[in-house]
């Protein structure tokens, strides 16, 4: 159980490091800006710096958040009865536009079948 506390501050800092990553991009921009230099990338470091920040928000956040736990269908609908699986009946609804469209092509086919 002593996974949670470590992973929870390797989290903070990832976080801390992506927000310093932003933060020397923007510095290094302005920088090459006031230099009048061309901006193509960003240096190799901010870029290293970025990905070990995003690896360590990626795993410490799956650690954090906890165990996965598996979708079996089979475990879920076993304690159901077979009336139950039937119970969306009242939202089916019968009354709507649809029927007008549908009444509307039948009689076209109906002229059309008869010429």
């Amino acid at each position: 159980m002593r996974r949670k506390p470590i992973a929870k501050n390797c989290l903070l800092l990832g976080i801390a490091l992506l927000i310093h990553c932003t933060y020397s991009g923007a510095s290094h921009r302005s920088y090459l800006r006031v230099l009048k230099r061309d901006y193509r990338f960003l240096p190799i470091d901010i870029i290293a710096e970025c990905l070990v920040a995003l690896l360590t928000v990626i795993v410490s956040g799956s650690i954090v958040g906890g165990d996965f736990i598996p979708i079996r269908i089979d475990v879920q609908m076993s304690s159901k009865k077979l009336t139950d699986l039937f119970d969306g009946v009242s939202f089916f609804m019968l009354n709507h536009r649809g029927r007008v469209i549908a009444s509307a092509l039948e009689e076209d086919n109906v002229t059309t079948s008869l010429q």
